[in-house]
């Protein structure tokens, strides 16, 4: 009988892989999620914002118009006393001609970052869930939307009719949809993590890192020039109100009050995709130590690098969390 019991536990032990606690492993794949999750939580708020800043220019106009109006319309006021107001205003309207012109040529090109950041967002978090699941000695359970990924990102438009990603990088995409699925259809465990976290993955890894950050760093310079546009804007109509050519104080108040908001809310998105970038820079020396712990698991100790990547990521979440 006691023959019989040490076969049964040895031909379970051998099924199960030998479990061992992963604590580095679930605490990096953890951190990946979170880091993912807010990347796609973040870029999906912020793709609204080019149609706000149109908004706001169009109630801008809305504005110079209702004082072209009044210079015009309004009785006691004579033609030589409202040719200059009527001149001041319509220099001012053409000034901001460039303003939206550049948002509407601007504006695909920053959605197809966001696009493309969070679909690469997508394919991380899988990733990251697929090494919690094997971490635990679970099975590994595939989301089909992956499947569509990489061609999704191969449409985005870049500059000069320029795909937005190079071949390289959309590979680097394929290749982690199709390590998720591979775990996934062969029904890996625990004992094959190493599998998931070899030299080839970590290549490919890091090209997906590098691609988030260089969409993340080019919607940060988008950024901080939306934020010297928007300070000028305000002065623009600092200097209307000491010409004294716009009569409804009110209304200027308000569009005053509006890009004071927008830039507020601008110096927010950028502290949170600098806390975001910084995380990203975190990404695979985090990586390399789970990847480690793997040959010596630890119950107790989790590798340094993964606890300040942890922190990296919850930076992102506290700018996160001021943002919105």
């Amino acid at each position: 009988m006691k023959m019989i019991r040490f076969v049964v536990v040895a031909v379970y032990l051998a099924l199960t892989g030998c479990a061992t606690n992963m604590a580095t492993v679930g605490a990096f794949s953890k951190s990946t999620q979170e880091l993912a999750g807010q990347s796609v939580d973040m870029l999906t708020k912020y793709s609204g914002q080019c149609s706000k800043r149109i908004a706001i220019i169009n109630h801008e106009k809305a504005v110079l118009d209702q004082a072209e109006v009044y210079w015009k319309n309004t009785r006691g006021i004579n033609a030589s006393d409202s040719a200059q107001p009527v001149a001041t205003i319509g220099k001012a309207r053409k000034s901001l001609q460039p303003y939206q012109d550049g948002l509407i040529t601007n504006c695909p090109g920053q959605a197809a970052k966001l696009t493309a950041a969070r679909s690469i967002g997508d394919v991380l978090l899988n990733y990251g869930v697929a090494l919690q699941s094997l971490s635990a000695d679970e099975f590994v359970a595939y989301n089909p939307k992956l499947d569509e990924i990489p061609s999704s990102l191969a449409k985005l438009p870049g500059t000069s009719g320029q795909p937005l990603l190079d071949e390289n990088q959309i590979g680097a995409v394929r290749e982690l949809t199709k390590l998720v699925y591979r775990v996934s259809i062969l029904s890996y465990r625990q004992k094959q993590l190493e599998q998931a976290m070899g030299p080839e993955q970590r290549k490919q890894l890091l090209n997906v890192i590098q691609s988030l950050s260089y969409l993340t760093s080019s919607y940060l310079e988008g950024l901080e020039k939306e934020k010297i546009e928007l300070g000028l804007l305000s002065s623009d109509l600092d200097a209307l109100m000491l010409e004294r050519v716009l009569p409804e104080p009110l209304s200027v108040t308000e569009v005053q009050r509006q890009l004071s908001v927008e830039v507020t809310d601008v110096e927010k998105r950028q502290e949170a995709m600098k806390a975001y970038v910084v995380a990203l820079g975190k990404f695979v020396g985090g990586f390399d130590s789970a990847a480690e712990s793997i040959h010596e698991p630890s119950d107790k100790e989790i590798a340094k690098e993964v606890i300040e990547f942890g922190k990296s990521v919850y930076r992102v979440q506290a700018a996160l969390d001021k943002a919105f």
